[in-house]
């Protein structure tokens, strides 16, 4: 043809643009199969985030509540005032359905309770503790707890280490109060976040006070209860 395309150019134009067609949705096909299966993954596939380590939302009954950290076993640390005189407690993993845990001891003197789980879920992971008398001024820790009612990592600073206190530069929040409090460096234990209410002034709102994890280790062997 002098003013156009022959027949056989015409099937070679359909043939290329019928294969681009049948690759697009190939292509299109094996994105969504992809999607698909990494969706599925996040879903099924035991995670850390879904594993541990374990910080829980505790609550007693008539309580505020706040968090709680499993340190062995099926024991779990939090504070006196979080507890307060409850002999039994209901402790909450994430999404997961609420457990029931029974109160070993409270220390008031520290703010300081051992708490054990009824039925703790085996994928749980301790939180491994750390010393807390190397611990110097300045460094920097996280803190892991409930301030908002949902599980959240909050990064900070140490403002002051001493053997019976840590001092630690961010903003008060109940829901953190029996959470641990980690050392950035090698995320190990190195103290309990205090409770809100032993604050003194207003001043205080841009501080957490925490029980280093070498007073609480001492205090639990004495109550029998070891935890390191």
């Amino acid at each position: 043809m002098r003013n156009g395309i022959s027949v056989s150019q015409a099937e070679k134009i359909i043939s290329f643009f019928s294969d681009v067609q049948r690759r697009q949705r190939i292509a299109v096909f094996g994105a969504v199969g992809l999607a698909v299966v990494v969706f599925a993954g996040y879903l099924f596939w035991p995670t850390e985030a879904q594993t541990g380590p374990a910080v829980f939302w505790i609550q007693p009954s008539g309580s505020a509540g706040g968090a709680a950290f499993l340190v062995t076993g099926r024991l779990v640390l939090t504070t006196a005032q979080v507890v307060g005189r409850q002999a039994d407690v209901s402790l909450t993993y994430r999404d997961q359905a609420a457990v029931r845990g029974r109160v070993l001891f409270t220390d008031t003197t520290t703010d300081v309770a051992l708490v054990e789980i009824q039925d703790l879920d085996p994928s749980l992971t301790p939180l491994p503790l750390g010393n807390s008398d190397s611990l110097v001024d300045g460094e920097d820790v996280i803190l892991l707890g409930y301030p908002s009612g949902m599980p959240f990592e909050t990064r900070a600073r140490l403002t002051r280490s001493a053997p019976e206190e840590l001092k630690i530069a961010a903003p008060a929040h109940p829901g953190n109060s029996g959470g641990p409090v980690l050392r950035a460096s090698d995320r190990t234990v190195v103290g309990l976040i205090g409770s809100t209410r032993e604050l003194g002034s207003s001043k205080d709102t841009n501080m957490h006070w925490a029980v280093p994890i070498n007073v609480i280790k001492k205090i639990c062997r004495q109550r029998q209860r070891p935890v390191d």
